[in-house]
């Protein structure tokens, strides 16, 4: 399995872009009106700088590319507007797919040439950065470029050279964990001239419920076998990432104990679990790292007895493969009272008011409404999992901003959920 297969932006990217208007509209719009008002007021007081920065654009670069007819449909190109909104400036778009067959930096070039953002000098076409370092002032004047950034990896951006930043319904894929949220917002506040907007747009619901999740696995599990415990994350199939968590015997953790790759490799005596890409837990009893094979860990001698420990601690579907010494466990218990409460209620809640949208198209479209409903149940039990769409609390949105040094922190609701708006400045 690929990231790209398994979420509805990719597998489903027709059908999901062309339910945006109805299911994002009220969302896309206050995006627009927030960035537009903002970056006039930059023009007005003669700011020398209005470059914005799109993170995760998509290959349709939506909201920016067209404007929404009233039945939810495409309508005519948005060029006008934004050439407006950002009058002399610069637009950079930052995504980490340069091209594959349904999205891509690629992909929103051809959307925006489509849309005549490069006709009769609106715009024209600035570099398109895979391999070197960039710094938006050095660009020329009304000028679109493209620049190929993994958000898990630093901004490719100078330190105070953009005047805002859009985080549409982005950040929440490069962010697993609160630590990975915390270092993602440093970089943006990094990039930030002082003053500067950070617009982000967010899924009203709270998807960290799987990090609490590793961090009680790893503690009963030290707790049960009287032994160290290494958690190898491996749900983002990146090969490039693996997310390593440490847990001692007799500590308790309130946060992740995220340890490096080379922490990670000085470490002995300890148990190896493995969380694979599909959510599952993988506990190899006959692998300690302490040199020894087939050596069970502590007074507790038989995988049916840890079974059994576990069954103790709350944990209800349990598979255990006594010749091979190996214990599996969901990352997410369709049985356990805190993942049906804390995961489950609020994943399904969150998809039931996407579909509740997307049923908008009903009798205008029922062909976009089958499609979207696929994807909808596609992603939801992916979802379930815990496997994509890592989206934070709004109450730990805020208190990372904050943390990091944003001020005039705002939230906008809109009359339904599932979407709302975030908007926050760097401080001058």
């Amino acid at each position: 399995m690929t990231e790209q297969n398994r979420d509805i932006a990719t597998v489903f990217s027709d059908a999901y872009s062309r339910c945006l208007p109805k299911v994002l509209g009220d969302q896309h719009s206050f995006l627009l009106d927030s960035l537009e008002s903002f970056l006039t007021s930059c023009q007005n007081s003669h700011s020398q700088n209005t470059t914005l920065l799109i993170l995760g654009p998509s290959g349709q670069v939506l909201p920016y590319s067209c404007q929404y007819t009233d039945n939810g449909k495409f309508g005519s190109s948005n060029r006008a507007r934004i050439k407006k909104m950002v009058g002399n400036g610069k637009i950079i778009l930052l995504d980490y797919v340069a091209e594959f067959a349904k999205s891509g930096l690629i992909r929103a070039l051809d959307t925006l040439t489509h849309f005549g953002f490069f006709s009769d000098d609106s715009f024209h076409l600035g570099k398109f950065v895979l391999q070197e370092d960039l710094n938006p002032n050095s660009l020329e004047s009304a000028t679109i470029s493209f620049i190929l950034n993994n958000l898990k990896d630093n901004l490719r951006i100078a330190d105070n050279s953009v005047a805002a930043v859009d985080a549409n319904l982005s950040i929440h894929h490069a962010s697993v964990t609160k630590l990975e949220l915390e270092r993602v917002y440093c970089e943006i506040f990094r990039v930030l001239q002082p003053c500067g907007l950070l617009h982000l747009g967010e899924g009203n619901v709270n998807m960290n419920y799987s990090e609490d999740k590793l961090i009680k696995i790893g503690q009963d599990l030290a707790s049960i076998l009287n032994s160290s415990v290494l958690i190898r994350d491996e749900r983002e199939p990146k090969p490039d990432y693996v997310l390593t968590s440490f847990f001692e015997v007799g500590k308790y953790y309130d946060a992740l104990p995220v340890t490096s790759k080379a922490e990670s490799a000085s470490l002995t005596n300890y148990l190896p679990v493995n969380v694979n890409e599909m959510g599952n837990v993988i506990i190899s009893l006959n692998q300690r790292k302490d040199n020894t094979v087939n050596r069970l860990i502590g007074t507790i001698t038989k995988p049916s007895e840890i079974k059994s420990a576990l069954r103790n601690k709350g944990y209800k579907q349990i598979t255990v493969f006594e010749c091979a010494g190996g214990i599996i466990i969901p990352l997410i218990d369709t049985q356990m009272p805190d993942d049906i409460e804390r995961h489950i209620i609020p994943v399904n809640r969150f998809y039931d008011e996407i579909q509740r949208r997307a049923n908008g198209y009903s009798g205008i479209d029922d062909e976009l409404v089958g499609q979207i409903s696929k994807g909808i149940e596609f992603e939801r039990g992916n979802a379930l999992k815990g496997i994509v769409e890592f989206y934070m609390g709004e109450s730990i949105i805020l208190n990372t901003l904050q943390k990091v040094g944003f001020v005039d922190i705002h939230v906008t609701h809109h009359r339904t959920e599932p979407f709302y708006n975030i908007t926050a400045k760097k401080p001058r």
